[in-house]
């Protein structure tokens, strides 16, 4: 199984400018795995600071 790092090395050498979102991404935050995952959520920084502009969201990535 890849860990979340590996994912995120991969899709990045792809092209992706992506973050690691969810669970995963809090934990990351916090320095510690809080609890088990079996998901990766990930978050397209494009798509996310779009999102951000269609709701009159300032973006700060």
């Amino acid at each position: 199984m890849m860990s979340a790092s590996d994912v995120l090395s991969v899709v990045r050498r792809a092209g992706a400018d992506v973050v690691i979102a969810g669970g995963r991404g809090v934990d990351a935050q916090l320095g510690e795995e809080t609890r088990s995952h079996k998901d990766l959520g990930a978050a397209d920084l494009h798509d996310m600071a779009q999102l951000r502009r269609n709701f009159g969201v300032a973006t700060h990535f």
